[in-house]
């Protein structure tokens, strides 16, 4: 699939983008607590739109694919100032709103994803998963966090598509101890940053739940990736335990297969972390014995894969997986338990290497 072209926003571009987003946010929560009028919404939030518009455009951090899909970011350091002109009971939502997302952002430098819509004419087409994407990769590239939010209860619908029960919903890291003490799910899907500071709360919440109920797989959730953060989360096993990056929730078919794993006492590690842990310069590495190939299948492992898919990624046949299996289980001296076991050690060893 062709990637699509993202272009940096101009004044010229301003009705498509307000046009876009105004449709995008008919049915947004947040959008119809500010304007809750069905008959003045289009006007009022073009008007909350075009002030955010107006304030970004010129720093070169509104992005759109041909108008129809449009982020805008805020960079580090900007400055937000002014209100839009709208009648007072519309402007007292919108500070009141605004006060109440900026009490729980970080303090340090960080990109913040204040806008991503996408007219709903043109869904479905990865348009907003490619503009969060690339503003991931340029936060990335500065070695900064990005912040995201949503306050669509509707992305629950994710999990249900997908098959699973979804029991309990957490807005901070004590609710979601509680929860998991109450309902002992199969598995807790936790984002890294959680309220009140954004910082770790969730990734300390994951390994209390590692700790405290070992039955129950985490599958921890982050904007970019934090090496340090997978190996804290996998310091004693790589038993039911996940740390993907957020855009690969985009692709629901990858994301709750990396759930099921969890869920089943696998290990879900995304191919960034992985690449990041595994390409460090390390003495005495155990893996030295390893051929080439033989590493590039333990990576594959370490993502979760079955020998199956290993196959189907490397252009092997299965029987060329199980023999290259068996070897690295050998080579790293693991004895013979059962094979899930052992790959979960073969795993731990890489990452640890």
């Amino acid at each position: 699939m062709t990637e699509p072209e993202i272009t940096t926003a101009t004044v010229a571009d301003r009705d498509a983008v307000l046009a876009s987003l105004v449709a995008a946010f008919a049915a947004d929560p947040v959008l119809r607590y500010l304007f809750p009028d069905e008959a003045t919404y289009p006007r009022h939030a073009a008007t909350f739109f075009g002030h955010l518009f107006d304030k970004r455009v010129h720093l070169g951090t509104v992005w759109t694919i041909g108008g129809t899909s449009v982020a805008m970011w805020d960079a580090p350091a900007s400055k937000s100032g002014g209100d839009p002109v709208l009648p007072p009971s519309e402007l007292a939502r919108v500070r009141a709103y605004d006060e109440t997302v900026h009490a729980v952002l970080p303090t340090g430098p960080y990109w913040y994803l204040g806008v991503l819509g996408t007219d709903p004419r043109h869904a479905g087409k990865r348009f907003g998963h490619a503009l969060m994407a690339a503003g991931l990769r340029r936060a990335e590239a500065e070695g900064l966090p990005a912040v995201l939010e949503t306050s669509n209860p509707g992305n629950v619908e994710v999990y249900k598509r997908a098959g699973f029960d979804v029991v309990a919903q957490s807005g901070n890291a004590d609710d979601l101890l509680r929860h998991v003490a109450m309902h002992k799910p199969d598995v807790a899907v936790v984002d890294i940053r959680m309220p009140p500071t954004q910082t770790d709360e969730g990734l300390r919440a994951a390994k209390e739940i590692r700790e405290s109920h070992p039955e129950v797989g985490v599958l921890v959730l982050s904007q970019y990736v934090e090496p340090g953060y997978a190996m804290d989360l996998l310091s004693d096993s790589a038993e039911s335990v996940g740390y993907l990056l957020k855009d690969r929730v985009a692709d629901v078919d990858e994301f709750a297969a990396a759930v099921r794993r969890v869920a089943e006492g696998g290990s879900a590690l995304d191919p960034a972390v992985v690449s990041q842990l595994v390409g460090r310069h390390r003495r005495d590495d155990p893996l030295a014995e390893l051929s080439p190939r033989e590493r590039e299948v333990l990576e594959l492992m370490a993502e979760g894969r079955s020998n199956q898919a290993i196959a189907e990624r490397l252009f092997v046949t299965l029987r060329a997986v199980e023999k290259h299996v068996t070897s690295i289980f050998v080579k790293l001296r693991l004895t013979a338990t059962a094979e899930d076991h052992r790959r979960v050690l073969a795993v731990l060893a890489l990452l640890r290497g």
